[in-house]
């Protein structure tokens, strides 16, 4: 490989609008070395590699013009890791090697560190996390105890909090910050949680707000639509949340479990009639996968009303679970037969500009066997002895073409 510095240092420094008699009095050497470096005829001494970098404020790679080919394979490295995350059932080991092997060539690097943090802590959940309900509580916690063994979180823990710590990447470090919120209660670390949880802005102040307010026409139209869907979503989140944040015990409060239980089941259908409301039944682009979602959960529920309340409807209850089901393979039929990039069509969301599907977070028709609440054994036994359940996994298979 011809070496090039010399050309180099001739260029960072013209861009720098600097002579080579006020470079050389800076770095304390004359102009005429600068000046046989530039034509070649010499090259700067290894001590004082250094120096020439902090001198145009690059890293000593840039200088030696090695930087564009460490970056085109790490942007290699990581396209190669997001098509291993689109596989029907993404193999995390494989994703966890292939990132560690890339931290060990590039040591330091943001963005793999980053990459490698998140598969660490995707392994770790998919590994289980766990929760229960106090004996004396209706609050569901999590099993810290065993979730602070998960070896994967806890190195993955390591690697954020050293991002936070480090990286000059401000979108990673917020990034970083989350993920540890979610981490750090996971694993019992409830004071660590909250004390990050409290840097981050309210949310009256988030940047979708912020830019509704500062625009006008268009603009404002398109980020006030904008706002509307992270509103829509933050609201889910929300109301998930507080659902979920008390469970009833079936066999301990079972008039309390059964009467909180129809009222999740109703939140959840209001919640999806806003969806459709918004939506106008049109092209739900991604909001497709959280309507899903919300079937499954009242699938869950209807679950729990089956098996664990004996005055329970059965026959009613299992038209409701197979009518989710029905809904289930229809949101999952329009998401992937959208196009790569889709626009919304309902006036309430004109102005948004075209999105692009994300396919590794769908719950693609092929996956939908794999979801978590089909494999609870007594739902899915009960399940099993209705014919519908059979031609239901038989249309779930013609429409993924298995």
């Amino acid at each position: 490989m011809r070496i090039t510095i010399g050309e180099k240092i001739k260029e960072l420094r013209l861009k720098k609008g600097c002579t080579q008699e006020k470079m050389a009095a800076v770095l304390g050497i004359t102009g005429q070395a600068v000046s046989r470096w530039e034509n070649g005829t010499s090259y700067p001494d290894l001590e004082m590699i250094p120096a020439l970098a902090n001198f145009f404020r690059i890293s000593i790679d840039q200088l030696f013009g090695y930087d564009a080919d460490r970056q085109k394979r790490i942007g290699d490295i990581l396209a190669a890791v997001e098509e291993l995350k689109k596989a029907e059932k993404p193999d995390d080991e494989k994703i966890v090697a292939l990132l560690r092997d890339a931290c060990a060539e590039f040591p330091g690097d943001e963005k793999l560190t980053f990459e490698l943090a998140d598969a660490l802590y995707k392994q770790g959940n998919r590994d289980g996390m766990t929760f229960f309900i106090d004996s004396d509580s209706i609050y569901p916690r999590f099993d810290t105890e065993k979730n602070r063994e998960n070896v994967y979180w806890q190195e993955s823990i390591q690697l954020f909090r050293h991002l936070v710590s480090s990286a000059s990447d401000e979108k990673l470090v917020r990034c970083s910050r989350q993920n540890l919120v979610y981490l750090y209660h996971s694993t019992g670390e409830h004071e660590e949680a909250v004390r990050i949880a409290e840097t981050f802005p309210e949310m009256c102040i988030c940047r979708e707000n912020m830019l509704a307010a500062a625009t006008d026409g268009r603009e404002h139209c398109r980020y006030s639509q904008e706002l509307m869907l992270a509103a829509l979503d933050n609201f889910r989140f929300a109301l998930v949340g507080a659902l979920f944040s008390k469970r009833y015990h079936p066999l301990k409060m079972p008039e309390a479990f059964h009467s909180y239980t129809k009222t999740e089941i109703e939140t959840y259908k209001g919640l999806i009639s806003l969806y459709e409301m918004i939506f106008e039944g049109e092209n739900l682009g991604r909001e497709h996968l959280k309507v899903q979602d919300l079937y499954f959960r009242m699938i869950y529920n209807y679950g729990m009303l089956l098996v664990n309340v004996p005055t329970t409807d059965k026959a009613a209850c299992l038209d409701a679970i197979f009518d989710c089901l029905d809904k289930v393979l229809d949101h999952a039929e329009r998401y992937d037969k959208l196009p790569e990039q889709y626009r919304y069509k309902t006036p309430l969301l004109d102005h948004v500009p075209a999105c692009g599907k994300e396919v590794p977070d769908t719950l693609a028709l092929s996956k939908l066997a794999d979801v978590r609440v089909l494999q609870w054994t007594e739902l899915k036994e009960i399940l099993m002895d209705d014919p519908r359940f059979a031609k239901w996994c038989h249309r779930v298979n013609v429409a993924a073409g298995v």
